[in-house]
């Protein structure tokens, strides 16, 4: 992920329910579609970086490795 890309995923997850409201209307297709893209990729981020804490998938993070975000 770009550094432009986490700077959009932090302003996206740091507006209250208000300012997201009013950020989904007046967005374009093209906005919210890249909004879900960047919120999938994090969400697959978080799980990785979970799997990477637990011990007995030592193994599999070494074949995982090249795949990994």
């Amino acid at each position: 992920m770009s550094q432009h890309d986490k700077e959009n995923l932090v302003f996206l997850l740091n507006l209250s329910h208000d300012g997201l409201h009013q950020w989904f209307h007046q967005a374009s297709d093209d906005d919210i579609i890249y909004a879900e893209e960047l919120m999938a990729q994090a969400h697959l981020m978080a799980i990785d970086a979970r799997v990477e804490q637990l011990p007995q998938f030592k193994e599999a993070q070494e074949v995982l490795k090249p795949f990994l975000l």
